[in-house]
């Protein structure tokens, strides 16, 4: 009797064997889904932030494909690194066919900078300085477009910009 038993049972080489495999399909199954849960979050969560998407322009270019509500920001040096230029877009939603863009413009840096080389002042004065709000109408193919091109550096969307319509101007802050 006790070798019918023996043979019944899998030997310790079938039971290595089993539990391997199964281990390799938990390790796969749970891969996959943090693959796929991973995939499908990131852009979700960066968007669920009421449409801040920072200065993440890819956040924002998923935005425009669905002409949705976001805000991005992007900073750099001008006037020989003495100034900061800031412009904020904002994609207000959709009006009739178009993607409703807002570009907001402000300077910051002190105003000697260039008072200095017009010899009218030597006085460190910082300023802040709203430039101008503007609002553009695009179709959704050519504002995603724009924003790419931004991404690797173009300037397709500031000159479609240049050409639209300007809410304020000139409004310093000091």
């Amino acid at each position: 009797m006790e070798n019918v038993a023996q043979d019944n049972l899998p030997s310790s080489k079938s039971k290595l064997k089993i539990f391997i495999a199964t281990l390799a399909i938990v390790i796969l199954l749970i891969g996959g889904y943090v693959i796929t849960k991973n995939s499908q979050s990131v852009p979700q969560n960066i968007l669920s932030k009421k449409g801040d998407c920072g200065t993440n322009l890819d956040c924002f270019i998923e935005a425009a494909q669905n002409c949705s509500s976001a805000t991005v920001s992007k900073t750099e040096s001008v006037y020989e690194g003495n100034f900061k230029k800031k412009m904020t877009y904002q994609i207000k939603g959709q009006e009739s066919e178009k993607c409703i863009l807002i570009t907001t413009i402000e300077m910051e840096g002190y105003i000697d900078s260039i008072r200095a080389k017009e010899g009218k002042t030597t006085n460190k004065e910082m300023a802040k300085q709203k430039a101008a709000e503007i609002s553009c109408e695009f179709d959704r193919n050519e504002l995603v477009s724009a924003i790419q091109d931004l991404k690797i550096g173009g300037n397709t969307l500031n000159k479609k910009i240049s050409t639209c319509k300007i809410l304020s101007q000139n409004q310093s802050q000091r």
